[in-house]
């Protein structure tokens, strides 16, 4: 008889987005990644004990002995409540079983569903920790939240161990990502370490520490833009169709190799995707940040321009990786089918394919806030693709509140590539617009913020909209405009599509890619 116990984190977000900071997200995250599949691995190992899960805030082994089983839980709790005593975690008791999900759809004979009971129950009561200060100490001067034990060299200012721990995780060293030690890497590593293998030339380069890091400090500070008209781009995606997936992979007789098999394919299709958007970094830092890499989530930032490509690429390079999988992988659609047909499984595993969105703002805005819409953003990506391909929505976010998305219809979201007339889909691709931005890209913005205002105007009479442009149009000086007139993408049902050549427009307001 085995001996299980499970423990999977709360408000993980929360927890990496406490501060609007790059470098205190970047260090979290890679902490918490750290503490996740490497640290309670090697606790549970130690003590003779087997991992089946670690990854995603989700942890699972057994252990032959009850004690053994005892002390894993009690060092694992000990290491996560001293590491991040902000963090909200639920940790099972002991469960013996055989096995923990057992052959067939008999989940209730198995480990895994008293503890996913056990588990459950804990979130919806108590999800946390008080925590009391001393009046007397010095609180940290970052986050304000624990006491400062550290003094900073640079600025002398005061900090907590969490936040120091969080800046020294951050210090991420490119040059230490050697391919002969992948075994101690965390996921967010292993991709850095995949993309410096494609990019040589990066490795000499620093991961950005701050926002502005992003941009590549040009030899003449003249030359440069000022801090508060850059743009960054917030890219989230997580993947669809998962669950009955996870179902299957469970019931393996290797789980925790069969997610690594799993975790593989999104680490390569990652790596290839920034390989390509960046394959000759320019300045000192690199372009783009990590910041959340583990199961099927993952955030990470980069200047704007990049955005558009990042997303074609990601969705190229997925596809590239799967159809290169052998017949015996558990990402394999045959082998998936041919396992759910022995466990006689009614659900169809649903395709490979994620649902994402980017958010373009100002480097300034917080956070916090460009995630809470990006998280939106991508909910409703995957809804409204009913999680049928790879698909994106998109906000660009002024400082000053814009009415723009409430006077106008726009074409989103979108499959990035594909998806036309699919399931009854009646919208352009991502890939679409971006072959019709290169086309139309000599329109000027003067001349796409004077269409886009008549556009308003006309909203509720695309006729006359399109007969205003025509006429528009026929002047010497505005010919350079004409073609979209006659462009057969940009219209439905023989008249000129509104919410299409908005959605052009918008994304040519982005910046090109380089």
């Amino acid at each position: 008889m085995k001996h299980f116990f499970s423990l999977q984190y709360a408000a993980i977000q929360k927890t990496v987005l406490r501060h609007d900071r790059l470098w205190s997200m970047a260090g979290v995250s890679a902490a918490l990644s750290e503490l996740n599949e490497i640290i309670l691995p090697s606790i549970a190992e130690t003590r003779g004990g087997r991992v089946l899960v670690a990854g995603g805030g989700k942890f699972t082994a057994h252990f032959d002995g009850g004690k053994d089983a005892e002390d894993a839980r009690a060092a694992a709790i000990r290491e996560i409540s001293t590491r991040f005593p902000m963090l909200e975690c639920q940790v099972s008791g002991i469960v013996q079983n055989e096995r923990l999900v057992p052959p067939g759809d008999q989940p209730e004979n198995g480990a895994l569903k008293p503890l996913m009971d056990d588990l459950k129950k804990q979130k919806q009561s108590f999800r946390g920790y008080g925590v009391s200060f001393n009046p007397h100490l010095l609180l940290c001067e970052e986050c304000g939240e624990h006491p400062a034990v550290h003094e900073q060299k640079a600025d002398k200012r005061r900090v907590c161990r969490i936040c120091q721990a969080a800046k020294d995780g951050a210090a991420i060293s490119l040059s230490g990502l050697t391919r002969d030690d992948p075994a101690s890497q965390t996921t967010i590593q292993h991709v850095y370490r995949k993309y410096l293998d494609k990019v040589e030339a990066a490795r000499n380069k620093k991961a950005p520490h701050n926002f502005e890091d992003l941009f590549p400090k040009t030899a003449s500070p003249a030359d440069e833009s000022p801090s508060e008209r850059r743009r960054m781009a917030v890219w989230l995606s997580d993947i669809n169709n998962m669950k009955n997936k996870v179902n299957i992979w469970l019931k393996e007789p290797d789980i925790l190799e069969t997610f690594r098999q799993v975790k593989a394919v999104f680490i390569n299709a990652l790596a290839d995707a920034l390989s390509l958007t960046f394959p000759n970094p320019a300045g000192d830092d690199l372009p783009f940040r990590v910041i959340i890499a583990g199961g099927d989530d993952l955030c990470l930032v980069m200047a704007e321009e990049h955005i558009l490509d990042f997303a074609v690429n990601l969705s190229v390079s997925a596809d590239r990786r799967l159809n290169e999988l052998g017949a015996d992988h558990p990402l394999n659609p045959s082998w998936l089918k041919q396992k759910k047909r022995a466990l006689e499984q009614d659900k169809e595993p649903g395709p490979y394919c994620f649902g994402g969105a980017f958010v373009i703002a100002s480097i300034h805005t917080p956070f916090r806030r460009i995630h809470e819409v990006g998280e939106e953003l991508m909910s409703a990506a995957k809804r409204k693709t009913k999680r049928l391909g790879d698909s994106v929505n998109w906000r660009i976010m002024s400082e000053e509140a814009s009415q723009t998305d409430r006077l106008l219809a726009f074409e989103k979201p979108i499959f990035i590539r594909g998806g036309h007339g699919k399931d009854g889909w009646d919208r352009l691709s991502l890939s679409d617009y971006l072959k019709l931005r290169d086309e139309y890209g000599h329109i000027s913005g003067s001349h796409r913020f004077q269409i886009i205002s008549r556009m308003i105007d006309l909203r509720e009479t695309p006729e006359k909209f399109e007969r205003w442009l025509k006429a528009h149009a026929s002047s010497e000086h505005d010919k350079d405009f004409s073609g979209i007139l006659t462009e057969e993408r940009l219209r439905k049902n023989g008249r000129l599509a509104l919410d299409r050549v908005a959605t052009l427009f918008e994304l040519m307001s982005v910046k090109e890619g380089v």
